[in-house]
């Protein structure tokens, strides 16, 4: 792996194209539908836990 690789791109990636057909790339494989999966419940638990921290933040429970 390259430094470059770790950087933005022009274009943004794109795994699916705009009708939901599979359009992935040599350097970017499909990733299963377990990693999907994985990620999704990262991204949700990872909010939630924000909306918490915020809330406690307002009530004056938690410092920041």
């Amino acid at each position: 792996m390259h430094a470059d690789d770790l950087l933005p791109g022009d274009t943004p990636l794109r795994l699916i194209d705009q009708d939901g057909a599979s359009h992935p790339d040599d350097r970017h494989p499909m990733p299963s539908t377990d990693t999907l999966r994985e990620g999704y419940r990262r991204l949700v638990l990872g909010r939630r836990i924000n909306d918490q921290a915020d809330a406690l933040v307002r009530q004056g429970r938690l410092a920041v």
